[in-house]
């Protein structure tokens, strides 16, 4: 045994300290599994400073208890918000009349014989200033959320939601969330492509759709017409645009159609079914349908079909556990506080879920080619 103590904080929210044996055996092999299981995120109410996210590094979504984005309207406010981004997804808002960016200079600041520029507030150039600080910044490429297929029902809201569950895997990177809608359950699972800008899900229940809308432009310029090819939509803002592929599971042919606000399509299979969804979007169907689908992301217009939701799901399964199966790993299991049993001291536990969850984040949010600020790929702190 090769003892050591060290000091880790309450897990609380004061600074109180508290001291905990942690013990180590040389050579001794970590059940990386059960390590990474230990620190699932685990989630049973309508919470909106609570946000999971699945991504690959490049690209990330962050999702309500749904698994989707279905309640904006309360997650809307920051620093936590329901949002997709991506690496190369940018926007530059055009700069208002009379505003002219190219008028802002840096200052000169001197201290201790040593002077040089900054970006810094200039009371003159106050607009100049705003704009420069918020320009540019990362879009959301797509909303996908759940709504009813009857359009007589109101939108759904987080009282409507009984039972929710939603836990995030982070041995497989997948996000499960389950809950109960107007008298019948309701499944979503969700995952990110570990190489492609792609994301997966798959729905159970009847009575849903899935949709989709913000102030984007978004246009129909391929496929969405019976089995004429797979929909591509084109979604502008301002000066920016992006491509949106969509692929369907289950042998069906993909039909996108305008939903009930600009900007909102939604997603049904065209031999009908009674399944359909939607991007600002939804899923729909009877009984226990199942609607799966694949919502590939892109600069340009790709040549190739996106992969099935299967597809996505099955790289996630084997892509994540050989990242957990790299590198050093700390195991605190076995971790007493005066002779307790393994995990009693809530210390231990506390630190050891940090530092997965950490790694998690880390991977699926911060190690792209391009790795973000404060904010990682969730939201815009501005």
């Amino acid at each position: 045994m090769i003892p050591y103590q060290t000091e880790v904080p309450n897990p609380g929210l004061t600074l109180e300290q508290r001291p905990i044996k942690l013990e180590g055996r040389h050579g001794a092999r970590v059940d990386r599994r059960a390590l990474v299981d230990r620190a699932n995120v685990v989630v049973t109410s309508v919470d909106p400073q609570t946000v999971l996210s699945v991504g690959n590094g490049q690209t990330a979504f962050t999702a309500d208890v749904t698994g989707l984005q279905t309640l904006n309207a309360t997650y809307l406010s920051p620093p936590l918000l329901t949002q997709t981004h991506a690496d190369w997804g940018w926007h530059v808002t055009p700069p208002p009349a009379g505003v002219e960016p190219l008028r802002f200079t840096e200052a000169e600041i001197s201290a201790r014989n040593h002077s040089a520029r900054y970006p810094v507030l200039q009371p003159k150039l106050a607009a100049e200033t705003a704009w420069l600080r918020a320009n540019p910044h990362r879009l959301s490429l797509l909303r996908l959320f759940l709504r009813r297929t009857d359009p007589r029902l109101p939108p759904i809201a987080p009282s409507d939601l009984r039972s929710p569950r939603q836990t995030l895997h982070l041995w497989n990177g997948t996000l499960t969330s389950s809950f109960e809608l107007d008298g019948a359950p309701v499944s979503v699972v969700t995952a990110v492509h570990p190489s492609l800008d792609a994301l997966a899900t798959r729905a159970f229940q009847g009575g849903l759709e899935w949709g989709k809308a913000d102030r984007h432009a978004s246009t129909l310029v391929s496929g969405g017409r019976r089995c004429d090819g797979r929909p591509v939509l084109l979604r502008r803002l301002d000066a920016t645009t992006h491509y949106v592929h969509l692929a369907l599971g289950g042998g069906g042919c993909p039909h996108l159609a305008a939903g009930r606000v600009p900007h909102d399509w939604s997603i049904a299979r065209a031999e009908g079914g009674g399944v359909e969804g939607g991007v600002e979007g939804g899923a729909s169907g009877e009984g226990s349908a199942c609607l799966d689908a694949t919502l590939w992301l892109s600069p340009a217009r790709e040549q190739v079909a996106p992969p099935s939701a299967a597809e996505v799901f099955a790289a996630a399964a084997a892509h994540w556990p050989r990242e957990w199966s790299r590198g050093a790993a700390l195991d605190l299991s076995g971790s007493a506080a005066k002779g307790a049993a393994a995990l009693e001291a809530p210390c231990a536990a506390a630190l050891e879920a940090r530092v997965v969850r950490s790694q998690y984040l880390s991977m699926s949010q911060e190690a792209g080619s391009s790795p973000p600020q404060e904010d990682d790929r969730s939201c815009n702190l501005g």
